[in-house]
């Protein structure tokens, strides 16, 4: 867990680094390393703020349906008015149903929700398993 509120603008600028050289195709000799490796271009995590232990939530929209999400990934830093630009991760469980609570959560999937949040509004986040955006969630008939 990453804190402090300069802290925490520098964390910002080293997790867009590292999601940066998961950029491009794996199948590309010229693409970085990481890239090939990890076949993944998001490194999701939770954002906490100083009140409170539970994880920052905010909700989106797809296709006219709400969800509820803990999860996010950085899309860009605004350094001048010290925000960050975030993306909703949208959790699923096991059974191909949106997640109800951190624990819940199996898989995350990239969507389109973008929100702006100001850093000196959070104390620390909290990187979590790049492995949640490769599950598949694979539901098979009962009979």
């Amino acid at each position: 867990m990453l804190k402090e509120e300069a802290g925490l603008m520098k964390s910002f600028e080293i997790l867009y680094h590292q999601q940066q050289e998961l950029q491009g195709d794996p199948e590309d000799a010229c693409s970085p390393l990481l890239a090939k490796l990890m076949r993944v271009d998001t490194i999701p995590f939770s954002l906490f703020k100083q009140d409170s232990p539970l994880p920052f939530s905010t909700q989106g929209t797809i296709g006219g349906k709400p969800f509820q999400t803990w999860c996010f990934r950085l899309e860009a830093i605004h350094k001048e008015d010290q925000s960050v630009l975030l993306s909703l991760l949208q959790p699923y469980t096991i059974y191909g149903e949106p997640a109800g609570w951190m624990e819940e959560i199996y898989a995350l999937k990239r969507t389109h929700c973008l929100i702006t949040q100001p850093v000196p509004a959070f104390s620390s986040l909290s990187c979590l398993n790049i492995d949640l955006l490769k599950r598949d969630i694979i539901v098979e008939p009962k009979w």
